[in-house]
This record gives C-alpha cells, sequence and structure tokens, in this order.
C-alpha cells in the first residue's frame, strides 16, 4: 500500500513538471496556454474498473477520451485540466492515509478508493499509441502522410466550431483536414491527411483530440 501509493504520486509529481513544461510550449508557439493535457492509466488486471464511473469525474472536468488494451493491461486515456492533477493526488493520499471500516464485523478494514488505486499499476504522459484505437490497420508512418480520422473533443463547442478551430490550428502543423465533419455526443470526427510525426506533435500541443483511427 505504501510503496504503490508513493509512487503513484512520484508520477503525478512528474506530470505536474511536464504540465508546466508545456504550457511554456505551447506559449512558444503561439498557441493558448492553458488546455490541460493527456494522460495514460495503465490498470492491471483488465477489466475491474468501470471507467465512465470511477473515472470520468466531471466536478474536475477530467473525461474519458479512450480504453484499448496492450496484452495484460489495459490503457485508459483522460483528459485533464490545467491543476486537475490533484484530484488524482487526493485519492491517492486519500488511499495511504484513510481506512474504511468493514461493511460486515470481523472483517478488515480497507483503505479509501483502493479499489481504483490498486488496480492503477501507473500514470503517465499518453503516447500516440494510445490514442489509437484502430484495432485492424497500422498507425502512419512516421514520415509518411496517411488519411486518418480523428475523434476531437468538443468540449462544450458545436461540431463546427470545433472542426473550424482544429483545422486552423493544425495546419501550422502540416495536417490537412477535410471541410465536411460527423458528430456524436461529444465528439467531432474529421478527415485528415497527415504523417504521425505531425500527428503526434498536434496531440501534445493542441488538447483537442481524443482518438485517432
Amino acid at each position: 500500500r505504501g510503496s504503490h501509493g508513493r509512487t503513484l504520486l512520484r508520477q503525478l509529481s512528474q506530470l505536474a513538471q511536464d504540465q508546466i513544461a508545456l504550457s511554456q510550449k505551447r506559449l512558444a508557439h503561439g498557441l493558448p496556454k492553458s488546455g490541460g493535457m493527456t494522460i495514460a492509466l495503465e490498470i492491471s488486471p483488465p477489466g475491474f474498473i468501470d471507467y465512465a464511473k470511477q473515472l470520468e469525474w466531471k466536478r474536475d472536468g477530467i473525461e474519458v477520451l479512450s480504453a484499448s488494451s496492450a496484452g495484460e493491461t489495459e490503457v485508459v486515456a483522460l483528459h485533464v485540466p490545467d491543476g486537475k492533477l490533484s484530484a488524482f493526488e487526493t485519492r491517492v493520499r486519500d488511499y495511504l492515509n484513510i481506512d474504511v471500516p468493514a461493511r460486515k464485523p470481523g472483517m478488515p478494514s480497507k483503505p479509501k478508493n483502493a479499489a481504483l488505486i490498486n488496480v492503477i499499476d501507473s500514470i503517465r504522459g499518453a503516447a500516440f499509441e494510445d490514442l489509437w484505437t484502430d484495432d485492424e490497420i497500422a498507425p502512419p508512418g512516421m514520415d509518411s502522410p496517411q488519411w486518418v480520422q480523428i475523434w476531437l473533443r468538443t468540449a462544450g463547442k458545436s461540431p463546427k466550431i470545433a472542426r473550424d478551430t482544429f483545422a486552423d490550428l493544425a495546419r501550422r502543423f502540416e495536417i490537412n483536414v477535410e471541410p465536411g465533419y460527423v458528430s456524436f455526443p461529444g465528439r467531432t470526427v474529421i478527415a485528415a491527411r497527415s504523417t504521425r510525426a505531425a500527428l503526434e506533435k498536434a496531440l501534445e500541443l493542441l488538447d483537442m483530440v481524443a482518438e485517432i483511427r
């Protein structure tokens, strides 16, 4: 318990430093400073948590983007607004310091939030592979342009505004976006032609991508 909780707190501390560096990098590219970051939770064993109930923390603006399998581990990608890594830190500290009495007499107490924290192997920044959700087609090569679907977080915007905002910024990364789009609740799906190298840079700096297929 102690070792696991302290490891997660160290990882969250590193992510907080990464978030500061990311804000500075956005400013250097003439992009809005704030916007949050995309992180990945490695969950093991798979299937032990309900992402929508246990990780969709609307009060903190934390949003589940996608989930994928990586062998014996599930990887859940999340959007975390600026300053909201503290929501994870609070839960981990409660796990370390608070015991919840058992519901049945004679049973041992459990750490608070144990059902969630026990199955989180690690917390890290999300990589391109974490947002590539197509199991049948390989992602584009680093320098070979390919057509892809990009699923954008609508984040309260209209689908057209979400599409136009991304398309305008994506030009800086040599990502060519088609004019049309398809909308779903909370998502706007666009077609774009790009290399993996350009997409990886945009994923980090634009903070709008939920998944790629």
